[in-house]
C-alpha cells in the first residue's frame, strides 16, 4: 500500500475488470459499479437512463459510477425487493463469527503451512461444516485468481484428513495415531469450528481420507503430451499415499488393493520419466481407480475429492486439433470421480473458468456451481430462487467479508506498531475503495483476500 504522506493514504486506484456489485460501509444501501476499459462517459451514455428514473426519492439509495470518477454519476433506482434481499445476505455476512490467529506476516496460500508457523491467518474453519450440509452434490467453485479457493481447500483437508506421516514421525515403523491427531489439533484447537460445533467436531476430525489432486501441470502441446500430463497430476496424489503406506500397520490394509496401486504407481513412474514413452487416453483414470479403491477399502469409508484448478485442462486444449479426444478423457475422469461413484462421499472443485462439463447428458451433470455473478439495477433478486439457504452456505466462506477485513486489519496493527498511525476506519475506508465489490452466489461485497493483504 503506498502512501502519500505520513497522515494520509494514497488515493490512487488500481484499475478494475469486471462489473461488480459493491455494497459501502453504510447500512441499507448498495452501488453497482461498472468499470471495464470504457471511458466513463461512455458509461454514462450507454447506460440510456432516463430523467423519470432519475428522480430518486431521497429515502431511496443513489448507487454511484465509481468514487473515482465523480463526474460520471449513473443514478439508478435499486428495486425494493432488491434492496430488502440484499440487506438480508450483508446482515448475515456480517454478522458472522470472526475470529483471527496467529502473530506472523505469512502470504502462503496453504492453511497448514501459516497455522504451523503461527501466521496469522482468517478462520475459515467453518467451511467443513458448511461442505457436509451441502453433500447432496459435489460443488465447484469458480473465482478468479488469488480468491482463497486452494487456501480454503487445505483447510478441508487438514481438518477431515486421515493422520498421515506428516502428522508424527513414524516409530518402529509405523505412525503412532493419537500422537498425530494431537499435533493436526494444534491447527484447529481455538477454531470457530470447535467452539461452536463441538459434536461435530469431535465426530469428523481426522477420520475421512481426503484425496486432493492439482491439474495446475496438465499443458501440452499434443494429445500424447496431454495424456501423460493428466497422468502425472494423479500420480503426484498417489505417491503420497503410497509413502505414507510404508509407515501404517499393514494389519489394517487391504493387500491386494495396495499391491495393484503401487505396481501402477510404479508404471506410472516409468511413463513420467522416459520422454519416448506414451499414456494411453485412459491411464488416468486407471491410475485413479486404483489409488482410491485403496484408500477406501483400507479406511473403510468413503474419500473426499478435492480437485484443484479443475479449469486448467479444459483451457488448455481448446481450438487445438486434438480437442475432442482429450477433453473426452478427462471428462471421463470427472465422471468417474464425482457422478455415482460409491467411493465418494463428497467434492470440491475450484477454479477460475465456468466450463461446461456435460456432453450431451453423459458428464458429471450433477455438480452445482458457485461463480463470479454480476447483478443489473434491474435484477429482481428471489431468495429462495437463489437458494440463500443451500449451498450458497459454502460459498459465503470463500473471499473474506469486511468484518473479517477488519479483523484482520486491527490484528497486523497490533502486531506492527509503526503501523498504527493509520485509525482502522482510514484504511478500511481506502480498501473499500479499491477492492470491495465482488459477488457470488448470493454473497455480495466480498473482498479478495490476495488484494487486501
Amino acid at each position: 500500500m503506498s502512501v502519500d504522506s505520513p497522515g494520509s493514504l494514497a488515493s490512487s486506484t488500481p484499475s478494475v475488470y469486471v462489473e461488480i456489485i459493491r455494497p459501502p460501509r453504510r447500512a441499507g444501501t448498495s452501488e453497482l459499479v461498472q468499470e471495464a476499459s470504457v471511458p466513463p462517459e461512455q458509461l454514462v451514455q450507454d447506460a440510456s437512463v432516463s430523467s423519470e428514473q432519475s428522480q430518486i426519492p431521497s429515502n431511496v439509495a443513489t448507487p454511484l459510477l465509481s468514487d473515482a470518477h465523480p463526474e460520471a454519476e449513473l443514478l439508478l433506482e435499486t428495486p425494493p425487493n432488491n434492496r430488502n434481499v440484499q440487506q438480508q445476505i450483508l446482515q448475515r455476512a456480517n454478522s458472522s463469527p470472526t475470529k483471527v490467529h496467529g502473530t506472523i506476516i505469512n502470504v502462503s496460500g496453504d492453511f497448514g503451512t501459516i497455522a504451523r508457523q503461527r501466521g496469522i491467518v482468517l478462520d475459515k474453519s467453518l467451511l467443513c461444516k458448511a461442505l457436509f450440509d451441502t453433500l447432496s452434490a459435489p460443488i465447484r467453485v469458480c473465482l478468479p485468481r488469488r480468491f482463497g479457493k486452494t487456501f480454503n481447500l487445505s483447510v478441508i483437508e487438514e481438518f477431515f484428513n486421515v493422520v498421515t506421516s506428516k502428522d508424527a514421525e513414524p516409530a518402529d515403523g509405523s505412525i503412532d495415531e493419537a500422537a498425530g491427531r494431537a499435533n493436526r489439533m494444534k491447527l484447529f484447537d481455538d477454531s470457530l469450528l470447535r467452539a461452536e460445533h463441538p459434536e461435530f467436531f469431535e465426530e469428523h476430525f481426522c477420520k475421512t481420507p481426503v484425496i486432493r489432486i492439482t491439474m495446475k501441470n496438465v499443458k501440452a502441446t499434443s494429445v500424447e503430451e496431454f495424456y501423460k500430463a493428466l497422468v502425472g497430476s494423479i500420480y503426484d496424489t498417489a505417491k503420497i499415499w503410497v509413502s505414507n503406506a510404508k509407515n501404517i500397520d499393514w494389519s489394517a490394509f487391504v493387500k491386494d488393493e495396495w499391491d495393484d496401486l503401487k505396481e501402477i504407481t510404479s508404471e506410472a513412474k516409468k511413463i513420467l520419466g522416459k520422454s519416448s514413452e506414451q499414456a494411453s487416453s485412459n491411464f488416468a483414470l486407471y491410475l485413479y481407480k486404483a489409488l482410491e479403491e485403496a484408500v477406501a477399502s483400507t479406511y473403510n469409508t468413503k474419500c473426499i475429492v478435492l480437485l484443484d484448478e479443475y479449469d486448467i485442462p479444459l483451457v488448455g486444449i481448446r481450438n487445438t486439433p486434438w480437442e475432442k479426444p482429450a477433453r473426452s478423457a478427462y471428462i471421463s475422469l470427472l465422471n468417474y470421480i464425482f457422478k455415482d461413484n460409491p467411493n465418494t462421499r463428497t467434492g470440491v472443485l475450484v477454479g477460475v473458468h465456468e466450463i461446461e462439463l456435460g456432453d450431451l447428458g453423459s458428464g458429471p451433470n450433477n455438480i452445482e456451481t458457485l461463480a463470479l455473478t454480476v447483478l443489473k439495477h434491474t435484477e429482481a433478486l428471489d431468495a429462495n430462487a437463489m437458494g440463500i439457504d443451500s449451498y450458497d452456505k459454502f460459498g459465503e466462506l470463500f473471499a473474506f467479508t469486511q468484518p473479517e477485513v477488519e479483523a484482520l486489519v486491527e490484528k497486523v496493527l497490533e502486531k506492527n506498531p509503526h503501523l498504527q498511525r493509520y485509525p482502522v476506519e482510514q484504511i478500511m475506508d481506502k480498501i473499500i475503495e479499491w477492492y470491495d465489490g465482488y459477488c457470488f452466489g448470493v454473497s455480495v461485497g466480498k473482498f479478495n483476500p490476495f488484494a487486501v493483504t
